[in-house]
């Protein structure tokens, strides 16, 4: 833990297509009245924070990598995956504590967490008396939003699902205060998953009645309620997540778009097109896109290192666009993704109004009392941005949430939802129960080497 909280504050501004660092000293040697007292500095340490949740070493890059690399998407026998110092261990199972994959994750996820807890620690205790209520009352819901989707990231990584035994099960430590020098010192057990996920609900409810609806690049009262969707059908709280999967779908005022590519060729801080909600934003001078273009696509096709799975891509209709527009075919390379294609910075998805119609669809069926049309209207327009003839048969539960299901795989593949889809749903994955631990990385050695009695997976 000490480790964490001696990271230096690199105060990143990112708005405006630049990016400006204020050199000081780490800010647990500086009284609370030398950083803290203005707006502008306490707004400086919110933009840390998002530069680490945007980082490719978080939910830019690595944690969507991991989870894809857990998955079944992924060609796990490429030689160069298999061979690599970080990805080859998914490929075996054989996780370390220095591996770089779960160091990224670990180090980065809570460096923004730190930076977000000082920020709600200076609107609580009243620090910047140059910003009016409303203003510290938005800084604020913005720095419970990052917490909740860094804490999430991080539980998803490191910890088996909430299907599993959530009240019993080891999940990560919960920091929600900023410690002080003498608090950075004391080891932080595992919190229970449960636990953990009460908090990022708590978290997010907390942020979804402050945040306004539009907000530039950063948090909304939307990004807030469709990571709640997004929570509770980790938990297989069905209701609570049609329930905002709905709020985000029939208020929310996003379209899918006129194509299914729309959603990866957005570049810059302007409003999002093809129906994103939340998403890290890369800009020149500013990118952080480089790892997932590089990994998943390269302008050399021989480099790329994550080809998808042959037997996924042959799942595919023939005519599907998601297939013929998102994924290059196999021909001297192997067949391998679109979605993060291009020499220049793009945005990443992290939250899309397909995934929200997606998860309504399937959280009326399961929580009963469902018009079986509007359920496949939901899925239906997708297939039909897609290119494919909508479903007019499927009516009873089964067939309804195998259609679903299907649709989500092939709609979501290679942007980090297919391994906790697997895991929500208790299907193995290459051979292995959803429940193993095997499957797990270990928690790093940034954090034993401070806190050596942690729980290790």
């Amino acid at each position: 833990m000490k480790k964490i909280y001696s990271i230096l504050l690199g105060f990143a501004f990112i708005a405006g297509g630049c990016k400006k660092y204020l050199d000081i000293k780490p800010i647990n040697e500086q009284p609370d009245t030398y950083v803290l007292q203005t707006k502008a500095n306490v707004l400086a340490v919110l933009y840390a924070a998002y530069d680490r949740v945007q980082a490719d070493k978080f939910v830019g890059g690595r944690s969507l990598i991991a989870a894809e690399l857990y998955s079944d998407n992924v060609d796990m026998t490429t030689s160069s995956l298999v061979s690599s110092q970080d990805y080859g261990p998914f490929s075996n199972r054989n996780f370390g504590i220095f591996n770089n994959v779960g160091r990224d994750v670990w180090s980065t996820g809570y460096g923004a967490i730190y930076n977000a807890n000082i920020v709600i620690d200076a609107v609580d205790k009243n620090l910047f008396p140059d910003a009016t209520d409303a203003e510290k009352a938005v800084l604020k819901a913005e720095a419970l939003f990052i917490r909740a989707i860094s804490h999430h990231n991080l539980v998803r990584v490191f910890a088996l699902p909430y299907s599993n035994n959530p009240t019993s099960d080891p999940g990560v430590p919960l920091r929600i205060t900023r410690p002080t020098p003498a608090e950075a010192l004391i080891p932080v057990p595992r919190a229970k998953v449960a636990d953990v996920y009460q908090q990022i609900i708590t978290d997010l409810k907390a942020a979804e009645m402050v945040l306004p609806a539009t907000n530039g690049g950063r948090a909304t009262s939307w990004s807030a309620k469709a990571l709640l969707a997004r929570v509770y059908f980790d938990m297989g709280d069905y209701a609570n997540a049609y329930t905002y999967a709905n709020d985000v779908i029939a208020n929310g005022g996003f379209s899918l778009g006129a194509n299914v590519t729309l959603p990866f060729r957005n570049v810059g801080p302007t409003q999002a097109s093809g129906g994103v909600i939340f998403q890290v934003i890369n800009m020149t001078g500013d990118d952080n896109s480089s790892k997932l273009r590089g990994e998943f696509w390269n302008s050399n096709a021989a480099n790329i290192i994550f080809y998808v799975d042959p037997a996924f891509y042959q799942s595919f209709d023939p005519l599907d666009a998601r297939r013929n527009s998102l994924i290059n075919p196999p021909g001297a390379n192997k067949a391998y993704s679109l979605k993060y294609m291009g020499s220049n910075p793009v945005n990443i998805p992290v939250i899309r109004l397909a995934e929200m119609l997606l998860t309504r669809a399937e959280s009326a069926v399961r929580k009963g009392g469902y018009v079986a049309a509007d359920v496949r209207a939901d899925y239906n327009s997708l297939r039909t941005l897609a290119g494919l003839a909508p479903d007019l048969l499927s009516s009873t539960d089964s067939e309804l949430l195998t259609a679903i299901q299907q649709e989500r795989h092939f709609e979501l593949a290679t942007e980090g939802d297919r391994y906790y889809e697997l895991r929500r749903l208790k299907q193995n994955i290459r051979g292995l129960a959803y429940n193993d631990k095997l499957q797990l990385l270990k928690i790093p050695d940034s954090e034993t080497r401070a806190n050596p009695d942690i729980e290790q997976n």
